[in-house]
């Protein structure tokens, strides 16, 4: 009787903390969508390259997005439109590009007249 005691408290513990850990995994849940961009502004912080976006198709949302490399923000020009991929993370699948956190540019295009 005592062994099966342990046993099943063990497995309790055991299952608490996978439970646990999968838990914390889902609060942060890593997406990316393709959309078109017009580059509003550019600016460099603390050593970080930034763009203010404004997506032009549908909704007109504007957000900062982190440019991960230098070169490529380098190419960026004001005014012009892109068709990109921009990752985030979020709490939820529901929500939606410029109310995601640490948005990061991934892949360009230009979107040629």
């Amino acid at each position: 009787m005592r062994k099966i005691s342990k046993f099943i408290l063990l497995f309790l513990f055991i299952f608490g903390i996978l439970f646990f850990y999968m838990k914390k995994d889902e609060s942060n849940l890593k997406n990316s969508s393709t959309i078109n961009i017009e580059v509003l502004e550019k600016y460099k912080e603390r050593g970080s390259f930034f763009v203010k976006v404004k997506q032009f198709e549908s909704t007109n949302q504007e957000g900062i997005v982190e440019v991960m490399d230098q070169n490529l923000w380098n190419v960026l020009e004001i005014g012009k439109k892109y068709f990109v991929v921009i990752s985030w993370t979020s709490q939820n699948s529901e929500t939606s590009i410029f109310n995601g956190n640490d948005l990061k540019l991934e892949q360009i295009d230009l979107i040629k007249k």
